[in-house]
């Protein structure tokens, strides 16, 4: 008797060693032994965060490939009430008086004129989200893209006026708005257009101005 439960001792104890010594090999490799992370456990990516600069480029990137797709529509681009319904839309632009083309520039003056017209844009960027059929999620990101463009120009400013900014466009989303879907089209394009030509000059002027504080 005491023989049979010696051998059934020694089967339990070769059992127990036996998982254990499974358990131990099927174990994954830690990281703070090795050193070195395993296939399932690398280190989680994290978000390149852009430059002012790279911010704005991409903004006019995106705003131009929008563009280009809707220039496709026959007969739009060159519209010759173009120039009429621009001004009718009211839309922001950079003018030499505004100290953000390369001659005369002003740093200071500059950044608060971008970032009082960023916002006004905000307006016809919510107008372009209905217009502009299945491309909702592409201007969701560009706007998101010019609230946060606006808020780094804002921090870029010495003078940084801490009271809240005047921001309407003395135009409101329903104004934009026509039955006329042609009317709508040419609208959509007049402030792409605009977006378009007013990001290109605040990425050399954005630029201008981070050179200028080196």
């Amino acid at each position: 008797m005491t023989g049979t439960n010696s051998i059934s001792a020694c089967l339990t104890a070769s059992l127990v060693l036996t998982v254990f010594v499974r358990f131990v090999c099927s174990a994954p490799t830690s990281t703070l032994s090795s050193g070195e992370a395993t296939e399932d456990e690398q280190p989680i990516s994290r978000p390149i965060v852009e430059s002012p600069e790279q911010l704005a480029k991409s903004i006019a990137l995106e705003t131009n490939n929008l563009y280009t797709e809707l220039c496709k529509t026959p007969n739009l681009c060159g519209n010759s009430m173009e120039r009429h319904l621009k001004k009718e839309l009211k839309l922001p632009e950079i003018t030499v008086s505004d100290g953000c083309l390369s001659l005369g520039f002003s740093k200071e003056k500059c950044l608060h004129k971008i970032y009082r017209d960023l916002l006004r844009f905000q307006t016809y960027l919510v107008f372009l989200k209905v217009s502009f059929k299945g491309k909702k999620q592409i201007v969701e990101l560009i706007q998101l893209k010019t609230r946060t463009l606006a808020e780094t120009v804002r921090r870029m400013e010495k003078t940084n006026n801490e009271e809240k900014e005047d921001s309407n466009t003395d135009i409101s989303v329903d104004d934009l708005k026509t039955k006329d879907p042609w009317n709508e089209k040419v609208t959509t394009y007049i402030i792409l257009q605009s977006f378009k030509d007013y990001m290109e000059k605040t990425t050399r002027a954005v630029r201008n101005s981070l050179n200028s504080s080196q």
